[in-house]
């Protein structure tokens, strides 16, 4: 956890105003996920925030987007493709 954020906040640092920066994780835990991305945001002082991915660009992962416009995909909801691993990604965008 204390590497993801070293290397998110890092690479979020190197962005232009308007700049995106996605950040994927294949971890099921909500401290590596959700809880890393609240912290990132609060951290950047309104200067970071989650640029929602669209349904299109999620594709056959579309019923695993949250109200928050992150993904978080758990196995068991794709058992009918023949299962997929734990995964969460949100995409980020620099206002400053």
């Amino acid at each position: 956890q204390n590497l993801q954020w070293e290397l998110t906040t890092t690479a979020l640092g190197w962005l232009k105003a308007g700049g995106q920066l996605v950040y994927a994780t294949c971890s099921l835990q909500p401290e590596e996920g959700e809880e890393m991305i609240a912290a990132i945001i609060d951290a950047g002082e309104d200067k970071i925030v989650i640029d929602p991915i669209t349904p299109d660009q999620a594709g056959i992962f579309a019923r695993s987007l949250t109200k928050d416009g992150t993904l978080r995909i758990l196995p068991h909801q794709y058992d009918d493709i023949g299962g997929v691993d734990g995964f969460f990604a949100a995409r980020l965008i620099t206002l400053v």
